[in-house]
C-alpha cells in the first residue's frame, strides 16, 4: 500500500526498493523505467506517434494480470517497494501487476517520447468498484494534452487527464529521468539540479 509521502529534499540519483526478505537494494531510476532494455520491442511498433502509443498500450494491456501486489512508498526521498517486477521481467513473463505493467508501458513509450511527456503515476485508485494502491501510465500526446493509459486494461479510448483521472490520486510520478511528488510538485532531474 502506498503511504504518506515525505517531502523530497534531494536530487533523485538512486531509488531504494525493499526486496522481500532481503533488506534494501538501491536502484537508479533507470532500472525502474528501462527504454534501452525494451528498445527492440518499441522499434517494431508503428511510426505514427498516436498509433505507437496505442500499440504499446495494447501490448502491455493484453498481458495477463498478476494479482500479487507491489507496495511502493516514498520515504525520505527514496521510493521503497516490495514484490516489484521490473519491465524486462514483465515483458519476458507476459504477466504483471499494475506497477510492473505501468513501468513496462512507460519504458516502451520512452523509446520515442522525451521524459517530460510520459510518466508512471503511483498512488491510490478510488472508484466504487475498486479502491487501493495503484500505478498507471500518463502520456502527453502531440496535441499537448495529457492522457491516462491504464496499463492493467486493454488499450481503449483516449482518456484525457481530468474527468476519469479524478479517481486516480497520485503520490509520485516517475520515469527514467524524473521523480517528483504530487504533494510538493518538485521535479528532479536524474543526476542534475532541482527544477
Amino acid at each position: 500500500m502506498v503511504g504518506t509521502l515525505a517531502v523530497l529534499g534531494l536530487t533523485a540519483v538512486a531509488v531504494k526498493l525493499l526486496a522481500s526478505g532481503n533488506g534494501f537494494r538501491a536502484f537508479a531510476l533507470t532500472e525502474l523505467v528501462t527504454p534501452g532494455a525494451v528498445a527492440g520491442w518499441a522499434a517494431a511498433l508503428p511510426e505514427d506517434e498516436d498509433e505507437f502509443i496505442l500499440a504499446a498500450w495494447g501490448l502491455v494491456g493484453g498481458m495477463a494480470y498478476d494479482p500479487v501486489p507491489s507496495h511502493l512508498d516514498l520515504v525520505d526521498g527514496s521510493v521503497r517497494g516490495e514484490h516489484l517486477a521490473l519491465p524486462l521481467e514483465v515483458l519476458g513473463q507476459g504477466v504483471g501487476n499494475c506497477v510492473g505493467r505501468s513501468l513496462l508501458l512507460v519504458s516502451l513509450l520512452r523509446g520515442r517520447l522525451p521524459p517530460e511527456r510520459v510518466m508512471v503515476g503511483v498512488g491510490l485508485l478510488s472508484k466504487p468498484e475498486q479502491q487501493g494502491g495503484h500505478a498507471w501510465a500518463l502520456a502527453q500526446r502531440a496535441d499537448g494534452r495529457w492522457y491516462l493509459l491504464e496499463a492493467t486494461a486493454p488499450a481503449g479510448a483516449w482518456v484525457e487527464a481530468g474527468g476519469e483521472l479524478a479517481s486516480y490520486i497520485p503520490y509520485i510520478y516517475l520515469n527514467d529521468a524524473l521523480l517528483f511528488s504530487s504533494s510538493d510538485q518538485l521535479a528532479f532531474i536524474l543526476g542534475g539540479p532541482r527544477v
